[in-house]
């Protein structure tokens, strides 16, 4: 048995037997804000989008805290380093990377940048990278320029043949977003990525705060399914022999606010939009002391849920996310600061009351934190179907046996483990 696939048995025991201490095994994910330093201003970016003021102060996880994760590499199972700034312009992203090869972490890796750095780094460097995931939202020049405000279309597209020329075996992957102002292009997109040899494309969700104008205008309306559907369809007539792998993550919310999909009137508004000062702040949003992340569970209260209940999110049990400031969350969907790792170090962070708590709620359904009970994240469940087969081993389990976390919203995911409930709660 490997230590990954040891490590995630024992993540998946540790849900089982409510271990909630951090000790039964380490991130099965871990996610890495390495520096919050950008080159771009890309229109929804929730960090430094155009109603988000960009960063003043650069900030970026030291070194020594790398090394400390070290371990954590060997175990994990997905590793992402591109959680807040572009990764490339880490100041010691070569360091990083050395160090993720020597502790076996290039093979999990899937490192997601803007394309506009790649020829700042040798193909030998980038080598034995699980995944290269390169953010392309248009193959048209202006609306490519316009999303991803700073970046240069023939620059970032020269970027791409030239990497993948000189890494004829590398998995290289194209992330959409798929918004308002390119649902007619996927089609296009998916084409100009074949023609390149990109391996794999996904398409997701505009993603940020309901307080952002630009997410207001850009995130996809029911009455604009249709429209996204017969592109996809599209594709899919056209990728009949599978030469590449498309994912869909949109996650259809039933949003719908009557307003038609104008491609011109959306265009002028987002430029007005760009003009404008900004008025939101990540940090700000994601303070540490974000009241609807708190989670009032006395010291020394306890309760004894059903032991076939299922927990209401896997991520604190699964994952880690670190931003530059080394404030620590327990998963991608802009959770806030759960945590800080300065002067306690990570391990502390993962073993400390924070995590703990938060991972007591899980299978306490009446402390979970207000903004958990509002997550749409596709990743709300991931491992579900692990831990329900983790059950199953229980002489005592019956499908009727398993209790359903109240409240919850189904993401597209829920669909997959609707087999393994019972037919009342599916």
């Amino acid at each position: 048995m490997t230590m990954r696939t040891e490590n995630f048995e024992n993540f998946i025991q540790g849900m089982k037997k409510r271990t909630c201490d951090g000790s039964s095994n380490s991130p099965v994910q871990l996610m890495l804000g390495l520096t919050n330093v950008c080159n771009l201003h890309c229109a929804f970016c929730p960090y430094c989008g155009f109603c988000m003021r960009k960063t003043e102060q650069p900030e970026e996880i030291p070194l020594n805290i790398v090394e400390e994760l070290a371990p954590y590499m060997e175990n994990a199972r997905f590793i992402n380093p591109s959680g807040r700034g572009e990764p490339l312009l880490y100041r010691n992203f070569k360091n990083f990377l050395e160090i993720c090869r020597d502790h076996d972490g290039l093979q999990v890796m899937q490192l997601i940048n803007n394309g506009t750095q790649l020829h700042r780094f040798s193909p030998e460097m980038l080598r034995d990278i699980n995944v290269i995931c390169i953010s392309v939202d248009s193959v048209n020049k202006e609306t490519f320029e316009l999303l991803r405000c700073g970046a240069h279309f023939e620059q970032v597209m020269e970027n791409i043949t030239n990497l993948r020329s000189s890494l004829p075996s590398a998995v290289l992957q194209w992330n959409v977003v798929v918004n308002r102002l390119n649902i007619a292009e996927l089609y296009d997109i998916f084409c100009t990525a074949r023609e390149i040899g990109i391996n794999y494309i996904s398409f997701n969700d505009v993603y940020g705060f309901e307080e952002d104008r630009t997410i207001q205008l850009l995130r996809l309306r029911k009455s604009d399914y249709a429209a996204v559907e017969r592109q996809l369809h599209r594709i899919n007539e056209a990728n009949k022999d599978s030469q590449m792998f498309v994912g869909n993550l949109i996650s259809y919310d039933g949003f719908e606010d009557q307003i038609p999909c104008d491609t011109e009137a959306i265009r002028q508004e987002l430029l007005q939009l760009k003009s404008l000062p900004p008025y939101l702040d990540f940090d700000e949003i994601n303070s540490e002391d974000t009241k609807s992340r708190e989670i009032n569970i006395r010291d020394g209260q306890r309760f004894n849920p059903d032991k076939f209940a299922l927990p209401y999110c896997t991520a604190p049990f699964s994952t880690m996310m670190i931003y530059p400031n080394l404030t620590v969350a327990p998963c991608c969907a802009d959770f806030g600061a759960l945590d800080s790792a300065r002067g306690k170090g990570v391990h502390g962070v993962w073993c400390g009351k924070h995590f703990k708590k938060l991972r007591y709620a899980m299978f306490h359904y009446d402390f979970i934190p207000d903004f958990c009970k509002g997550c749409s994240s596709f990743a709300r469940y991931e491992y579900i179907n692990e831990y329900i087969e983790a059950l199953k081993q229980d002489k005592d389990y019956t499908i009727e046996q398993l209790t359903i976390p109240p409240r919850f919203t189904p993401p597209k995911a829920w669909s997959r483990i609707r087999r393994s409930l019972p037919k009342s709660a599916a």
